[in-house]
């Protein structure tokens, strides 16, 4: 049976659709509209023509519902990177259980956005930094939505500014200007409030 190029197209939207709308229904229980979306910027109807990809597809979400794990946490790391290599994220996935960090996957996964799975030994470093300082691991990861890891020494310095100006973590981790941005926002206010004084 011949199938026209118009009857193909809307096969693989309906896959896609289907596969876009699965993805976390067993972490969720509400269907996402995006997650797939997400992996491949938009152009996830190229990628859904071969069956390697939906076969990758299929992979990565049996194992997250086996593992419990939200798909969202995963299309926000591989936001336009597509389908992670699976042994790598099994890798990671194992890494985080094994070194007590997996209930920071949903935050390295919005500091990640974009970037893919991040480098073990730093996100490690970077987590018992936050922990021996005594600041919300959150308080990084909100201000580099989308920048990835930080400069420790520039996060170290920050911390420091902020905590001699008695200044709100929380809101300045709000601005998601990243690091090095709100360290000179933060040395600049402070300047500038001095001279108005």
């Amino acid at each position: 049976m011949k199938v026209s190029d118009e009857e193909r197209s809307q096969i693989y939207d309906f896959i896609f659709c289907l596969l876009n709308r699965s993805a976390d229904l067993k972490t969720n229980k509400k269907p996402s509209s995006a997650n797939i979306t997400s992996m491949y910027g938009g152009e996830s109807f190229y990628y859904l023509t071969k069956i390697k990809s939906k076969k990758e597809i299929i992979d990565l979400i049996k194992f997250l519902h086996k593992e419990d794990i939200p798909f969202s946490s995963i299309s926000g790391i591989q936001h336009k990177k597509g389908i992670p290599n699976l042994d790598e994220l099994k890798m990671f996935i194992e890494f985080l259980k094994n070194e007590n960090l997996f209930e920071y996957l949903s935050s390295i996964s919005s500091m990640q956005n974009g970037k893919g799975i991040p480098n073990f030994d730093r996100i490690k470093e970077l987590i018992n930094f936050t922990r021996n300082n005594q600041i919300p691991f959150s308080f990084v990861s909100s201000m580099q939505v989308g920048k990835g890891i930080p400069d420790l020494k520039i996060l170290g310095k920050l911390i420091t500014e902020a905590r001699k100006k008695e200044l709100n973590l929380k809101e300045l981790s709000g601005k998601q200007l990243g690091v090095e941005a709100t360290l000179k926002l933060v040395k600049t206010a402070y300047e500038q409030k001095r001279k108005l004084n």
